[in-house]
């Protein structure tokens, strides 16, 4: 029940709404919960981008770079943790944008 009430919320426009607010705020982003939502979910901190983190391992470039020849020459390929992409799933809020976020099945 928990997990539909979550999509419900992603599609709503409160919820756009409220994203903007914050997106437009990014003094406020240091808290860990910005602001409450309607059904009682506060956002993560993974904003401006909800859901999404820069990758840890590539630092967001997308390309693990690797020294050769004392320095003078960077090589590398695809990052193995996001595939390229930059950013991975958010751990708070499991890729939600919210905390609490989409249950697991373990998550009674």
């Amino acid at each position: 029940m928990k997990c539909l009430r979550s999509l419900k919320l992603l599609s709503s426009n409160l919820w756009k709404l409220r994203l903007q607010e914050v997106i437009q705020a990014p003094n406020q982003i240091a808290s860990s919960v910005l602001t409450v939502m309607e059904m009682g979910f506060p956002l993560c901190v993974c904003l401006p981008v909800p859901g999404a983190k820069s990758c840890t391992q590539c630092q967001g470039s997308g390309v693990n770079s690797v020294d050769h020849f004392n320095g003078q020459f960077k090589a590398g390929g695809l990052c193995w943790l996001c595939r390229g992409k930059r950013e991975i799933l958010c751990g708070s809020c499991n890729g939600a944008g919210f905390l609490g976020g989409f249950m697991s099945t373990f998550d009674e």
